[in-house]
């Protein structure tokens, strides 16, 4: 029993720090094509990206390691919200990168979590317990603090990353809505908003 419990352990803990890595390295490797080698076709990137991502979910799946569903057009129809505002949230995120730094785009896309509390609000009429609405405020100055020396960025990196935040809000509020209409896995969730969002590219 203890052997199991270390072994979930380190299984979670492998996970966290898988996730840490990759999403640390896609927001540089993105900010060194973007900048550095100064790629114009952000399009581009992200349609690589996507055909990247589906055919590593169908590999996976092949694998037994994750499990994606078969293609249905009725649920396509369910999720095609979901992949627009994947898609929108993707383009804003690659375009505020491009005009922003790396501190000041991370401090910027906590502002996520505001946006979530906001539209729970407005469209569900559920107000977040005071607890949490002083995390975020934490965090938001937790961020700000750490990107203080590297504030910079224009007026459209700035329209950029707010829009990125309310997509990206958007599109957690869309998941989590597929995910109870259809019982789809997160690795299902995946597969249809990034093949949805092929066609928008």
């Amino acid at each position: 029993m203890q052997k199991e419990k270390g072994n979930s352990l380190l299984y979670c803990a492998s996970v966290c720090l898988a996730y840490a890595f990759v999403s640390v390295a896609i927001t540089f490797v993105n900010k060194i094509v973007l900048t550095v080698y100064r790629f114009h076709f952000e399009q581009t990137l992200i349609l690589l990206q996507l055909l990247v991502g589906t055919l590593g979910l169908l590999i996976l799946s092949e694998l037994k390691m994750c499990q994606v569903p078969r293609f249905q057009l009725k649920m396509a129809r369910q999720a095609f919200p979901l992949a627009f505002w994947f898609f929108v949230y993707v383009v804003t995120g690659l375009g505020s990168l491009r005009s922003l730094t790396v501190p000041t785009w991370s401090a910027m896309r906590r502002l996520t979590a505001i946006f979530i509390l906001i539209l729970d609000y407005f469209i569900d009429r559920r107000m977040a317990p005071t607890s949490i609405w002083l995390s975020v405020f934490m965090m938001l100055i937790g961020a700000g603090v750490a990107a203080l020396g590297d504030i910079d960025g224009d007026l459209a990196g700035y329209l950029h990353v707010s829009a990125n935040c309310l997509s990206s809000a958007l599109y957690l509020r869309a998941v989590a809505r597929i995910k109870r209409a259809t019982g789809l896995s997160e690795a299902g969730v995946l597969y249809y908003a990034n093949l949805l969002s092929l066609p928008l590219v």
